[in-house]
């Protein structure tokens, strides 16, 4: 392997470019959960796959929002709940809802 040094100019931009790219990464909300058919009162355990994401905010459709990274929730009632999951990292959101039918 062989550098050629280019001279500071050119290496400052290379660099501040590279931090840029870097700091631009997509920020996307995703998750998963089990049991993927809850029972009324079953603890259902959320795990944040988010990519890029510094906060979390749950919302379980049932009046339930938590910050934490992977919560467990039980709903208390049957039927169907859009529960969502912001991700943030700074000044970006992200945002995923999936409907959970609980029976």
């Amino acid at each position: 392997m062989r550098f050629t040094f280019i001279g500071w100019r050119r290496l400052t931009l290379l660099s501040v470019t590279f931090l840029l790219l870097a700091c631009r990464a997509q920020l996307e909300a995703d998750f998963k959960y089990t049991p993927t058919h809850p029972l009324v009162g079953e603890a259902v355990a959320f795990v944040n796959t988010s990519e890029h994401a510094k906060s979390f905010s749950w919302n379980f459709g049932d009046g339930t929002i938590v910050d934490e990274e992977n919560p467990t929730h039980a709903f208390n009632n049957p039927g169907s709940y859009s529960v969502s999951l912001t991700a943030g990292n700074g000044n970006r959101t992200d945002t995923k809802v999936v409907v959970i039918v609980v029976n």
